[in-house]
């Protein structure tokens, strides 16, 4: 788990693998405001201002923050678990409200949902791809 953890929480690599997360300007640390650059469409990268609400290492960080509330807002969670097979579980939830994900709810569930899908695969990849070294 060590392994996958490290992984998710080398920031300064998000651009070289992550597609949905490609900055993070500040510490993550529990209380603690960060940017983070997320995706929105096609090579568009939106700077939010989230609070790192949850931070348990080698287990979860999860963070809140958007556009005020009415506009856009949004709940992610990273967790991280070990199973039966000595093997890693990672879960991403993503709880978002407001006017703009009501108004854009087809293209979040198609798009944003392929490039969340897309961050968790590559973290996947890499995270195997080093064990095998």
């Amino acid at each position: 788990m060590e392994l996958v953890w490290n992984d998710f929480t080398d920031f300064r690599e998000f651009p070289k693998w992550n597609p949905f997360i490609k900055l993070v300007l500040g510490k993550v640390e529990l209380n603690r405001k960060v940017f983070i650059f997320d995706y929105f469409f096609k090579h568009v990268y939106l700077p939010t201002l989230v609070n790192i609400y949850a931070y348990i290492p080698y287990e979860e960080i999860s963070w809140k923050g958007g556009f005020t509330k009415f506009v856009f807002y949004g709940d992610h969670r990273f967790q991280f678990s070990n199973n039966s097979r000595n093997q890693v579980t990672f879960t991403h939830k993503a709880v978002l409200s407001g006017w703009m994900p009501n108004l854009l709810h087809k293209y979040i569930q198609s798009k944003i949902r392929s490039v969340h899908n897309a961050m968790n695969s590559e973290l996947k990849r890499i995270s195997e791809m080093k064990t095998q070294l």
